[in-house]
C-alpha cells in the first residue's frame, strides 16, 4: 500500500509462467482487474446503482487461478441491489465467494493456486488486501483467508515462492531509506522485483514486471513497466503494444498508463 496525496495499492508481478522448471510464457497474466457492479433489482431493474473495482493477482497453477478468476468475475459484475440501492458486497464476503470457488477449482484440476483481492472495500471503502492461500489438508483442499488494512509503514503481501528471501530485501532496502514519504521509500518492493527479473535470480521469476494501481477514487488502472533490460520502452506485461498491434484500435488511440522506474 502506498501511502501519497491519495490512498492507493500498488500490485506488481513478474510475467514468466513455468511448468515443471519449462518457461512456458515470458508475457503471462499475473495481475488483472475485477469489476464489481451491483444492479438495481426493483422498479427500474437491470440499472446499475453501483460500480467499482478491484484488483486480482495470483500465483502458482495458472490454470487454477485464472478459471477462479473467470467464474468470479462474472459472479461480481452481477449483484443484485434487492431491496435498495445502497446494498455493497464486503471485502471480507467476496474474499469468501473467492475461497469457495478457488477450492472447487483445486479439487477439480489437482492443482494449488494463492490468491490476492485488494483495493477499496465496497461497503466500508477502506483499503485492504485479502489473501487466499490453498493447501492440501488430510482428505481436502483447505483454504486460509487473512486480510491486512492500510497502516503508516510500508505494509508488502508477497505470494508465491521465496517469499521469505525476498521480504529481507525489501526489508534491507526500505530500512536504508532516510525519508519515509518519498515515492523511492514506498516503491521498495516494485525495486527489489524489477532487480530480481533483471539479473534473473530465481528460475521461476522473470520476464518483465506487470504493474496495476487501485486509487481511492479512480478504482483499477492498468500501467505499462519501462526498467533497463527492456532498454527502457515502456511495455504492458512484457508486450510490445505499438510493435504487436500498432497504438490505436480504430479511431481510438491505446492510453495505458506507463511508469519508468527511473522517475
Amino acid at each position: 500500500m502506498e501511502k501519497g496525496a491519495q490512498r492507493s495499492i500498488w500490485v506488481a508481478a513478474d510475467t514468466k509462467i513455468s511448468s515443471r522448471n519449462t518457461a512456458l510464457t515470458l508475457e503471462g497474466a499475473k495481475v488483472l482487474e475485477l469489476q464489481i457492479a451491483c444492479r438495481s433489482l426493483s422498479h427500474d431493474w437491470g440499472t446499475v446503482v453501483y460500480r467499482t473495482s478491484l484488483c486480482f493477482a495470483y500465483a502458482g497453477s495458472s490454470l487454477v487461478a485464472l478459471n477462479s478468476y473467470a467464474a468470479l468475475s462474472t459472479i461480481l459484475s452481477n449483484l443484485g441491489a434487492g431491496g435498495g440501492s445502497l446494498a455493497r458486497p464486503s471485502a471480507f464476503s467476496i474474499l469468501e465467494a473467492a475461497e469457495k470457488i478457488l477450492k472447487l477449482y483445486c479439487v477439480e484440476i489437482r492443482d494449488l493456486a494463492h490468491l490476492t483481492i485488494s483495493g477499496f472495500c465496497p461497503k466500508t471503502n477502506k483499503p485492504f488486501i485479502g489473501t487466499i492461500k490453498s493447501k492440501e489438508g488430510l482428505s481436502t483442499i483447505e483454504c486460509d483467508i487473512n486480510i491486512v488494512e492500510q497502516s503508516d509503514t510500508l505494509n508488502t503481501v508477497l505470494i508465491g515462492s521465496h517469499v521469505e528471501l525476498i521480504r529481507e530485501r525489501i526489508d534491507k532496502l526500505a530500512s536504508l531509506s532516510t525519508d519515509r514519504s518519498s515515492y523511492k521509500y514506498w516503491r521498495t518492493p516494485i525495486t527489489v522485483l524489477n532487480q530480481l527479473i533483471v539479473d534473473e535470480e530465481y528460475s521461476e521469476i522473470g520476464g518483465n514486471i506487470q504493474l496495476a494501481i487501485v486509487g481511492e477514487s479512480y478504482g483499477f488502472r492498468h500501467h505499462a513497466f519501462a526498467n533497463d533490460k527492456n532498454n527502457n520502452k515502456l511495455l504492458y506485461r512484457n508486450i510490445d503494444i505499438d510493435e504487436i498491434i500498432g497504438m490505436r484500435v480504430g479511431e481510438c488511440i491505446i492510453a495505458i498508463a506507463g511508469l519508468d522506474m527511473k522517475i
